[in-house]
């Protein structure tokens, strides 16, 4: 009877809010249960590991040294696999009998199921407030944000932040539930918007971008961008979208057409350089109008070998090329020339082969100067290019676990092109690419992204949509490189493995191959919700140890060589 007494007992050690408080109630049951001598109780593992409660003790010291006497009357048990959750220690006068350690034995184990279910309790209120002060984060940075997010049925807002009504001049309370939409635009584009919100409501399409006429509380019009998709909310089909003022991007876009018609009734009435060489590249004509782009008069070049013009340092590629092309029936290039006064030009050559007797003499070609586009094309791919990497950021902030994560797979795919010999046309492609890769995880739940615990398999679904996501967003856009199919294909793997289509070997393009290495690299150096972060080493292992398996191996061997000769690092 006073065994089932007991075991009854034990069997109730009751949950506590808190480790501590468990570890102080099994201490009082275990003194008195087994007039015991001595009780010390430990929680955590490793360098964690600290004394939560003990009993018949002067101080840590002693129990140390008790502990290491491993005595008859003394019993140990490590709590949790490994120890994971901690020691416990217990002490009776008389030595401990085999039927005493098995009714211990009972004791530590109900203990140990305790102190996993409070433990894990906690680790679940943290997420859950850790999740509450992300989705408060996030809140803050819609509301706070300069480009105007809404969300929206046919006839109502449900939604619209700050910035939606500095675009349209009214207050948030004149907007959400009483003005349709379509009241915010001008009668001549109401048809057209509405068409595109019926389409993505019906389920027609799910990605919309457009430009309208907007009309303010004032009665003045604007010009308005607009992203939406489709999504449910409480059973209801809405859209949830951007909107941005373009207003005045307008006006200069419509200046600048104005300025390239002026340009181009001007240029058209202006002919290009035309010119010769011969076979050694010497130019034995060139027209008048050298002297408008160069200021030099034809019989000063006249004689001159053409790389006389060309900048020092491009001068030997520009003779190689020239002596490897100049048969081709047609061939085009761009390099820096000076001009009279010592200043420098970007200027574009087409030409064909001089044929005299059979035989190339030379080349007969035109030449125009085309520093303006090049200062443009430069300032867009800039453009371009901190909108990418801002959007990026943007889109990470839903998961503090992976910011950074875009931009860090765009810096290693560029070091590990570079190092496969792509071109810096090509490289500029990686960066855009690995920038956007992630893009369609937009479309995933925020709590599926920093859940910390295992994933059901309808979670896992959802994540593993996300290059289909992205794809479907992307391949909208007129990139000249594949980032689209990039962004689809970066978790395909060399043997068919990988998703969403299961392509094999080269049936996936490079762009994606470069960016499944690089991906993994990134990840795994870095924390997740459910992982720490591991070392580098342990990344090229991984990626070394399925090389030419899921990965590229020429793949594999220019990221290991990027990062073991250091030439790249890791920012964050």
């Amino acid at each position: 009877m006073v065994d089932l007494s007991v075991l009854y007992e034990i069997s109730t050690l009751p949950f506590a809010p808190s480790q501590e408080e468990v570890a102080q109630e099994a201490m009082r049951r275990a003194v008195r249960l087994f007039d015991l001598r001595r009780f010390a109780l430990f929680l955590g593992a490793g360098k964690g590991c600290k004394l939560a409660v003990f009993h018949g003790f002067k101080n840590s010291r002693e129990i140390k040294g008790a502990i290491k006497q491993r005595t008859r009357n003394q019993f140990h048990f490590r709590l949790g696999e490994g120890g994971e959750l901690g020691k416990l220690f217990m002490e009776k006068v008389g030595a401990i009998h085999e039927r005493e350690r098995q009714v211990y034995t009972i004791f530590a184990r109900q203990l140990e199921r305790v102190l996993a279910a409070v433990k894990a309790n906690e680790q679940y209120r943290r997420a859950v407030q850790e999740l509450k002060e992300s989705e408060a984060r996030f809140r803050a940075l819609v509301e706070q944000s300069l480009v105007g997010i809404y969300i929206d049925s046919m006839d109502r807002f449900l939604y619209v932040n700050e910035a939606v009504c500095k675009i349209f001049g009214y207050r948030p309370e004149e907007l959400m539930g009483r003005i349709s939409p379509l009241e915010l635009v001008h009668p001549e584009d109401r048809p057209m918007v509405e068409e595109k919100m019926g389409k993505r409501l019906q389920g027609e399409i799910e990605y919309a971008r457009f430009v309208f006429r907007g009309l303010r509380k004032d009665g003045s019009v604007i010009f308005c961008e607009v992203f939406g998709r489709v999504t449910e909310l409480q059973g209801q089909r809405v859209i949830i979208g951007t909107v941005v003022d373009i207003t005045e991007r307008r006006k200069v876009h419509e200046a600048l057409k104005e300025s390239e018609k002026k340009y181009r009734e001007l240029t058209e009435e202006i002919h290009d350089v035309i010119y010769a060489v011969d076979e050694k590249g010497v130019i034995t004509y060139i027209s008048p109008a050298v002297e408008r782009i160069g200021g030099w008069s034809p019989e000063e070049l006249v004689g001159r070998p053409f790389t006389d013009l060309v900048l020092q340092e491009e001068r030997k590629a520009l003779e190689e090329a020239f002596l490897r092309t100049v048969q081709e029936p047609l061939h085009q290039n761009e390099f820096r020339a000076f001009t009279r006064s010592g200043d420098i030009r970007w200027v574009q050559v087409v030409s064909r082969p001089i044929v005299e007797g059979g035989r190339i003499v030379g080349r007969r070609g035109v030449l125009r100067d085309v520093t303006e586009r090049k200062r443009l094309e430069d300032a867009l791919r800039r453009s371009f290019m901190g909108t990418a990497e801002a959007f990026a950021k943007l889109l990470e902030e839903r998961d503090p676990y992976t910011s950074g994560h875009s931009l860090e797979v765009a810096r290693l795919a560029v070091a590990i092109g570079r190092e496969m010999g792509f071109t810096e046309k090509e490289l500029t492609g990686l960066y855009f690419s690995g920038l956007l890769h992630d893009i369609g995880k937009i479309a995933v739940p925020v709590e599926i992204l920093v859940k910390p615990g295992p994933l059901t398999e309808l979670e896992r679904a959802l994540i593993r949509r996300h290059p289909e996501a992205g794809y479907e967003v992307l391949k909208e856009v007129e990139f000249p490189w594949p980032v689209a199919l990039a962004t689809l294909q970066h978790h395909e793997r060399m043997d068919g493995s990988g998703y969403p289509q299961g392509l094999k070997g080269k049936e996936i393009i490079r762009e994606a191959r470069i960016l499944a290495v690089a991906d993994v690299i990134d990840a795994v150096t870095h924390h997740r919700p459910y992982r720490p972060a591991r070392p580098l080493e342990e990344a090229l292992e991984e990626i070394t140890r399925h090389k030419g398996l899921k990965y590229d191996p020429d793949v594999v061997d220019a990221c290991v060589k990027s990062l073991t000769r250091r030439s790249f690092k890791f920012r964050k």
